[in-house]
């Protein structure tokens, strides 16, 4: 039997928690129990899952020793606060939010380009945002072949960027 791992996504009743579910579930990752977590607004509220409605819990009463992963997208105040208790906990916490992008203990991954520092972790990965993440997946074989020395960027953020809210105030 292959291995499966429980697995929480914080932030789930947002736009990019719900796209994290989605993809958990058309990539067949082998997830066991998921529990989707949010603030208490959210709370009590489903989501979909396989097929199934799961409740969204509150994230800040749960309890972090029940999953081995923890994909982080709150905002980066929450992922402050909360992926330290996470970690120390034992999850592997994955924050998609700028919080810890910039510290240097924590790893920056794009595991396309740099699996090896994954194995450097604390307990808490960083994801670079998602202009980087695709530029530096385009410049990794540009760079293996002849070293890139400079880049320069603009970059003009999507409306969805800013949410569910970014999307509807496009669409009105």
């Amino acid at each position: 039997m292959s291995q499966v791992f429980d697995v929480a996504v914080l932030g789930a009743t947002g736009l990019v928690g719900q796209t994290m579910i989605e993809l958990l579930e058309e990539r067949k990752f082998p997830v066991g129990t998921l529990y989707p977590l949010a603030s208490e607004r959210s709370a009590g509220t489903t989501i979909n899952f396989k097929g199934e409605e799961i409740e969204v819990l509150n994230a800040d009463d749960f309890d972090w020793t029940l999953v081995q992963f923890g994909f982080f997208s709150a905002g980066g105040d929450i992922s402050a606060r909360i992926a330290p208790v996470a970690a120390d906990a034992g999850c592997i916490v994955i924050d998609n939010t700028s919080h810890f992008r910039n510290i240097p203990e924590v790893p920056l991954v794009v595991p396309e380009v740099n699996p090896h520092v994954i194995s450097t972790h604390q307990g808490v990965l960083a994801s670079p945002n998602c202009s980087t993440t695709q530029m530096v997946l385009a410049m990794k074989p540009l760079h293996d072949a002849g070293r890139i020395r400079r880049v320069v960027v603009s970059t003009y953020q999507a409306t969805s960027g800013a949410g569910a809210v970014g999307e509807r105030d496009l669409e009105q």
